[in-house]
């Protein structure tokens, strides 16, 4: 017999998510992300053209903020070897291979740190607080420790280092954090893009900080423009691979029979 006041059985039964439900609440996200995507674009290209009939009529000066058309052309130009040392993709590939040796070398310290200084434990304590002090500034921290060493340095060994000291005090502290996987994989791979950057500007041998630091010595505004150009476009690019890549399921673990 149901006692008096008790809520009718169907209430008492478990609400499971309807998975129709979810599917448009997904869809909706996706159309919205799509519309502020063509938005920004919209944007971005009024704003280009604006750029264009402003320099074309002299309202601004190209010699110091260029042009569009100008940074197009630049991107056409080092595509196709214009950069006294290689083509375009060439420096990109550095680029990217200094930050993926930056977030794996970093990563993979982190870890080890982890399992010498348990946080129990005084050198855990010790590591916390040496992080939490050099994370606000871990950039110019690193920078100016390793400045002069980087400074004559050549090849693609010293900046990953370098970017893989960045990473290793930001996983550090991230491991001390609740912090999604997604988040701190993502949070890595661009401080280990703008540390591999950093390190090519200092040591311009290759890669895009080499393009920019190049671009300054000739008075190129042009070049500047390109290469952050380039710079964002692997921003991008490094940020949507790393969301997708968190996104794949961990391997199932099967018990033995």
């Amino acid at each position: 017999m149901k006692p008096p006041g008790a809520p009718p059985p169907d209430e008492l039964a478990p609400k499971w998510p309807d998975p129709g439900q979810a599917r448009r609440a997904q869809a909706a996200s996706g159309r919205e992300r799509t519309g502020a995507a063509l938005v920004f674009l919209i944007l971005l290209g009024l704003l280009a053209l604006a750029w264009e009939f402003a320099a074309r009529r002299g309202l601004i000066d190209p010699f110091f903020v260029s042009q569009p058309s100008a940074i197009v052309y630049q991107l056409f130009d080092w595509w196709h070897g214009a950069t006294s040392r290689g083509p375009l993709l060439a420096h990109i590939g550095l680029t990217l291979g200094d930050t993926a040796a930056g977030v794996a070398g970093g990563s993979l310290a982190a870890r080890v740190a982890a399992a010498a200084c348990p946080t129990d434990a005084t050198r855990g304590r010790v590591l916390r607080v040496a992080t939490r002090v050099m994370q606000p500034s871990v950039a110019i921290g690193v920078a100016a420790a390793l400045a002069v060493g980087l400074g004559s340095a050549n090849g693609w060994v010293p900046k990953a280092v370098f970017a893989a000291l960045a990473v290793l005090v930001m996983a550090v502290g991230d491991a001390r954090a609740s912090l999604r996987a997604s988040t701190r994989l993502r949070r890595r791979c661009q401080l280990a893009l703008a540390a591999a950057v950093l390190a090519e500007c200092l040591a311009p041998s290759g890669g895009v900080g080499f393009l920019i630091v190049r671009s300054l010595h000739q008075f190129n505004a042009a070049g500047v423009y390109a290469a952050l150009v380039v710079l964002v476009a692997l921003s991008v690019a490094i940020d949507a691979v790393a969301a997708a890549c968190s996104m794949i399921p961990p391997p199932r673990q099967t018990s033995p029979s």
